[in-house]
């Protein structure tokens, strides 16, 4: 019944994402997971379609999805941006929006809480003449 239901990659969400983006859509760091976003699922609705259109107003302004410095300090911890990636957990977690196990072959040794389903997906970083 969720209309959207993303998963998480198991990683700190803080240390993948610039302050710049915490502070202006209005949170604090915390413990939250990374969401994943190379799976995304969105049931066609009103809260999806508002969620999908704020995500895209963040994507928007060039300082949240390239790789400039932060004016707010990152946590020390800080590894990296994830542009988008960081917009929408960041959005995940200012909405309360549940993470479910990652369904892929790499995330098997990720904790899966409630979701009893099976990897649908393989997902690597290899490229084509790596195969």
């Amino acid at each position: 019944d969720e209309p959207q239901f993303l998963f998480s990659n198991g990683w700190k969400h803080s240390e993948w994402c610039k302050m710049d983006i915490m502070k202006a859509v209005g949170i604090e760091p915390g413990e939250e997971t990374q969401v994943q976003a190379s799976l995304l699922y969105f049931r066609v609705c009103e809260m999806s379609i508002s969620l999908v259109s704020i995500w895209l107003s963040f994507c928007l302004a060039a300082r949240f999805i390239d790789d400039s410095p932060s004016v707010e300090p990152n946590i020390p911890t800080f590894a990296a941006a994830r542009h988008d990636q960081s917009i929408l957990g960041t959005l995940a977690i200012k909405y309360n929006i549940p993470l479910h196990w990652y369904p892929v072959t790499t995330a098997m040794h990720l904790y899966r809480g409630n979701d009893n389903y099976p990897a649908i997906a393989e997902h690597h970083r290899r490229r084509n003449n790596e195969y």
